[in-house]
């Protein structure tokens, strides 16, 4: 973790360009925009400094991550096999302090997708509008890739044509269905098309 503790996570990667090892998603992703220059861009000219994008980070998950989990944690729970099951219910207990039975209790999931509705508009606010409402403007960025992995996870989770996701298509006047039909052509690769 940023204050020293190790953590066991994934993703993880080993980097043949420098033999090393990288864990977590922003850290793999500053990793490889530095060894690789001449790659596709993750960081808009704007986002570069890695200081704003590990606060913009830092801010999703405070404001938005524990209420999607909320609301997606016992389906998510539901869907793993036993050994998972049991791993995922230990380390989210760890994580959250309470009984996961407790954490995605009807009451709490009420009150998550009511929050969350509140904080991703504010999330929105952070970036700019248009059509195509990618962070850097033009091309998706870090930030795009962390919404859309999250909103990606919801619409699994609950289908693309649930009532719950048909709703968060709504909010935000569309921003989040824009961002994540922008992100279609990266959702499937050849071997899981639904």
């Amino acid at each position: 973790k940023r204050d020293g503790t190790l953590l066991y996570t994934v993703p993880i990667i080993f980097c043949t360009h420098c033999s090393q090892y990288v864990s977590n998603s922003l850290d793999i992703a500053i990793h490889l925009e530095r060894a690789f220059p001449d790659a596709p861009r993750l960081f808009a000219p704007g986002l570069a400094d890695e200081a704003l994008v590990r606060a913009w980070d830092d801010r999703w998950h405070q404001l938005v991550g524990p209420h999607f989990f909320t609301i997606g944690g016992a389906r998510t729970h539901a869907q793993l096999p036993p050994r998972s099951a049991a791993f995922f219910k230990k380390t989210r207990e760890a994580i959250f302090k309470m009984p996961l039975e407790r954490q995605v209790s009807p009451e709490r999931v009420k009150a998550s997708w009511a929050i969350l509705r509140k904080n991703l508009s504010r999330i929105a606010q952070y970036t700019p509008c248009g059509e195509t409402y990618f962070a850097g403007g033009d091309e998706p960025t870090y930030p795009d890739c962390v919404m859309a992995s999250f909103l990606v996870w919801m619409k699994r989770l609950f289908g693309r044509e649930s009532p719950e996701w048909r709703e968060i298509e709504t909010w935000d006047e569309g921003r989040w269905a824009r961002l994540m039909r922008a992100f279609e052509q990266w959702e499937y690769t050849e071997e899981n098309v639904p």
